[in-house]
């Protein structure tokens, strides 16, 4: 199905950054992976709700 194929291109270019940014700063930062938001996270009421995720 196209939507299936979307989803299969979009965690496969999501994987690429994730490990390209592992690469390059897991010595130096912390990496933390959160699972993806069913809404942008834009404005300060979607940063309180990241913030729960982090800071339980």
């Amino acid at each position: 199905a196209i939507g299936s194929d979307l989803l299969s291109n979009r965690v496969h270019v999501q994987t690429q950054y994730i490990d390209e940014l592992e690469k390059l700063y897991s010595e130096s930062l912390p990496i933390v992976k959160l699972p993806l938001q069913g809404f942008e996270v834009k404005g300060l009421k979607a940063l309180r709700r990241i913030e729960k995720l982090l800071y339980p």
